[in-house]
């Protein structure tokens, strides 16, 4: 299966939102959320390839969860920032990754599909913007 790199950004809903194979490659801008969204990626089968990027477009106020389809199948690396120190938040077989209600401005979170799990990474400019 091949999918299209569009780059085109795109501003997520300020509600429960899915993933398709369709949106792979879009820069997912994060509005200011009224309440904590749950997001969906697709089925991590037969879905190599596919690669979302989720940025904050303000401090998001609320959280914003991004989860797949399966449990058990995030991994990758965050890195945050304590007053200048970088630290490092591990994700191994994890559930989830969240832009918390503490995300800023150009915060932002990797997803990319290998067909059998997605693995992530990120940035943010505080301490706690991404678990």
């Amino acid at each position: 299966m091949s999918f299209i790199q569009s780059n085109i950004p795109v501003y997520l809903p300020d509600s429960a939102y899915t993933l398709d194979s369709s949106d792979s490659g879009k820069l997912m801008l994060v509005p200011v959320l009224a309440s904590n969204r749950v997001l969906t990626l697709p089925a991590a089968a037969n879905n190599a390839g596919l690669h979302y990027r989720f940025m904050a477009i303000g401090t998001l106020s609320h959280s914003l969860t991004i989860t797949p389809a399966a449990t058990g199948l995030v991994n990758g690396l965050l890195i945050t920032n304590n007053a200048g120190t970088l630290a490092g938040v591990a994700k191994t077989a994890a559930n989830t990754v969240v832009m918390t209600a503490t995300a800023v401005l150009g915060d932002w979170v990797d997803c990319y599909c290998d067909g059998t799990a997605w693995h992530v990474n990120g940035m943010t400019q505080v301490t706690a913007g991404l678990s």
